[in-house]
């Protein structure tokens, strides 16, 4: 009987504790469990109640009790009070609860999550130690306040339905885990900036907003969604996304306006059936990385801005509409439009040092009628991109791969950049005209119908061929490069003179110019030095010249000398010497030494009239 009455007494006395409101104080000094009586006091540091935390009880650590905590058992209490305390609370697998009249404040000591959930109804305060979440999901459903210490967030879902402050110290780590903001209305104020991994706007309908506060921006380095709701801003606040974006239905009063940048490539996907976002958009990507749409977009809000700063917009065939009043879609000098050619797409303002880039891999396209800066053809090697209409590319035009065709229509191009062909270029009959006061190229192998060169200093780097018409226009130059070949089959015109056309030469080697027309120009061939009996052979590429053209001054006028098979004698009485004012006949064969103290090679140049037509070499030959 007493036994009985000694068990009941012990169950009444823990029924007590956890069914009446009581401050509860951890009094172990030692590491032991959370469900362990003798670990509890209604004191600090008092001695033990007997009793473990119940549903209505407010529970403290404190610095008279620092023994580490070891949950064994799920909790339910009212609050939690970490102040003081230099110890460590393990969850582990079990469930931790606090209620909505309560809080939970650390400003000491370790909580070290597991594996269980974790529900904040109250509001919960971070001051000071280290509050590290486990595996599991936590709950807040009131406000989060970081002022010190560290909060490293689950590496699952961390749910806030109230208020995130972070303004005055402490330190949020996202854990790779993932930050939703959900039910109600919710306020958030940072100290400039705070860094998710990834992040969920998913309010419980999609009237409810994340008010942010002025200026503040929110960094997502995984994936940004927006899912229901809307972000409030104010001031020049914005969401800075790193990594991909899915956007679900928004209403038309969201003005958060949406960054893409980092080092990676994006996505941007729109679930809803109105493929709208009501906001700017700036793609400021480094240099190489892309956005990618993976659906329609339109943006038709009143003063809506779509703009790539750096990186690329890649609309991967699907349509982009700016069309609201007021907005601008601009491509600035580093960004880049990508498209396949065939979608629909608001035309842009391009900015000088801007690049639109075709990459379809089917076709035929026709390009759109924009004006272009930088254009760069990147399709399907078969694919097919025709010209609009005449165009002018302020800057360059690249054609990686597919074929660049100026249709039947005969579409002109002048180009006021670099020409680079690793593609085709059907040039039908148009005419390309490069036109500009700077330096200009033509990389790579192309064969154009007519080309007018209006540059100051255009250089032919590649295999070039004008099938119809070549014109050099009046104090232009055209140059072609040491070891680098053009090819007039039809007319070449020179307005510019001896200094309109030059055929460079250097220690690679000797431009090359196969032409029927008779003109001007320079060329060149350069010549080492050696300090031993070294001779150059040589004859002269023009029309007329003298030996002057090939003497070095430092020498006088000696040591040059022409073949003669008509003279008698052995090999070396064939040979004649000749002076500076010895015309050079096409056809015959000169030697000159360069021989020297000087260890300085030489380019010799000679201006006329270049040699055209068949000519006969005179042979050498001996039996030595």
């Amino acid at each position: 009987m007493k036994k009985n009455i000694l068990l009941f007494m012990t169950f009444w006395m823990l029924f007590i504790c956890s069914s009446a409101a009581a401050n509860l104080y951890w009094v172990a000094t030692t590491s032991s469990n959370w469900n362990n009586t003798a670990n509890w006091s209604t004191s600090s540091g008092g001695s033990s109640c007997s009793c473990i935390p119940g549903e209505w009880d407010r529970v403290f650590f404190d610095n008279n009790g620092n023994g580490n905590c070891i949950v064994n058992a799920n909790i339910l209490v009212t609050s939690i009070s970490i102040n003081g305390y230099t110890g460590t609370i393990t969850q582990g697998s079990y469930t931790l609860t606090s209620k909505s009249s309560g809080y939970f404040i650390q400003n000491s000591g370790t909580f070290t999550g597991g594996s269980g959930t974790i529900t904040f109804e109250s509001i919960v305060t971070i001051s000071g130690g280290t509050f590290s979440g486990g595996s599991g999901n936590i709950d807040i459903n009131n406000t989060f306040t970081i002022s010190g210490g560290t909060f490293n967030a689950p590496s699952g879902n961390l749910y806030l339905s109230g208020n995130w402050t972070h303004t005055s110290g402490g330190t949020f780590n996202h854990n790779s885990g993932t930050v939703i903001f959900d039910n109600n209305n919710g306020y958030f104020d940072v100290a400039t900036s705070e860094t998710f991994n990834n992040c969920m706007l998913n309010k419980s309908t999609s009237s409810y907003y994340l008010d942010v506060a002025t200026d503040d921006i929110i960094i997502v380095t995984g994936t940004l969604t927006i899912s229901s709701g809307y972000f409030n801003v104010h001031g020049s606040s914005y969401l800075d996304a790193r990594g991909n974006v899915s956007i679900g239905t928004m209403p038309y009063n969201n003005q958060m306006p949406l960054k893409f940048t980092g080092s990676a490539n994006q996505t941007l996907t729109l679930t809803s059936s109105y493929n709208q976002f009501d906001a700017d958009i700036t793609i400021n990507k480094n240099t190489g990385y892309s956005v990618t749409l993976n659906s329609n977009f339109i943006l038709d809000h009143s003063n809506q801005d779509l703009t790539i700063t750096s990186g690329t917009l890649d609309l991967n065939g699907n349509t982009l509409t700016v069309s609201g009043s007021g907005g601008a879609f601009t491509v600035t000098s580093s960004g880049t439009l990508q498209l396949q050619g065939g979608e629909a797409c608001s035309t842009p303002t391009l900015n000088s040092g801007s690049t639109v880039t075709y990459d379809g891999t089917s076709g035929p396209y026709t390009m759109k009628d924009w004006s272009y800066k930088n254009l760069v053809i990147n399709g399907g090697a078969s694919s097919t991109f025709n010209l609009p209409d005449n165009k002018t590319i302020d800057g360059d035009l690249t054609i990686t791969q597919g074929i660049l065709d100026a249709t039947t229509s005969d579409y002109d191009l002048t180009i006021n950049g670099d020409w680079s062909n690793s593609g085709t270029f059907t040039s039908q009959a148009a005419t390309v005209t490069f036109n500009t006061s700077g330096n200009q190229n033509i990389i790579g192998t192309t064969t154009f119908y007519d080309l007018s060169c209006n540059s100051t200093d255009l250089h032919v780097q590649g295999p070039t061929t004008v099938s119809n018409t070549l014109t050099i226009n009046s104090s232009k130059v055209l140059t072609v490069d040491a070891t680098k070949s053009l090819t007039a089959s039809g007319t070449l015109t020179n307005s510019g003179g001896t200094s309109g056309l030059v055929l460079k030469s250097d220690a690679s080697g000797t431009a090359s110019l196969i032409t029927g027309s008779s003109v001007s120009g320079t060329a060149e061939r350069y010549l080492p030095v050696s300090t031993s009996a070294i001779y150059h052979y040589l004859s002269s590429p023009l029309a007329s010249g003298t030996i002057n053209n090939i003497l070095d001054a430092s020498f006088g006028d000696y040591n040059a000398y022409k073949y003669d098979p008509s003279l008698g004698g052995g090999i070396d009485t064939r040979w004649t010497r000749v002076f500076s004012s010895t015309v050079m006949t096409p056809g015959i064969g000169y030697i000159i030494p360069y021989s020297h103290a000087s260890t300085t090679s030489k380019t010799i140049s000679y201006a006329s009239t270049l040699n055209t037509g068949d000519y006969t070499p005179v042979p050498i030959s001996t039996s030595n």
